[in-house]
């Protein structure tokens, strides 16, 4: 696996960076940076990935209907959960740490998305799905 590092991205540099995108790459994750996760950017990043055959991941399952193969996000469930717990640390007077970082993540995986970019998804991955768009 060869990582493309693409910085200073603006949106006018957008049309370049996709044609430069385009026979490179496979996959593209997109980094929850609000200069990126715009409507307008979604729609041209989703439409690109999808008739180019690249997987594209998101930071966030709110995002997988905008055509992106999967999401891969913190638990909330858990961040709040272990929020409850550092703050009854503080409360009893003890000291939780000082960075705490949930342990769960949650992945969605989009099979219409899958099957539109020719990507056959193995059972295993769709059974460790927490959840599956169909």
């Amino acid at each position: 696996i060869e990582v493309i590092n693409i910085q200073g991205f603006s949106r006018e540099a957008f049309p370049e960076l996709l044609r430069y995108w385009k026979g490179r790459v496979q996959a593209i994750w997109l980094p929850p940076d609000p200069e990126l996760v715009t409507p307008a950017t979604l729609t041209i990043l989703g439409e690109f990935c999808r008739n180019n055959k690249i997987g594209l991941y998101v930071p966030s399952e709110a995002l997988i209907d905008k055509g992106a193969l999967a999401s891969i996000s913190p638990s909330y469930e858990e961040m709040g959960r272990l929020a409850g717990w550092a703050a009854r640390e503080v409360i009893e007077g003890r000291y939780p740490g000082e960075k705490l970082f949930p342990q769960k993540t949650k992945v969605v995986i989009n099979l219409k998305t899958a099957r539109q970019i020719g990507l056959e998804i193995s059972p295993s991955a769709l059974e460790s799905a927490d959840r599956v768009v169909r």
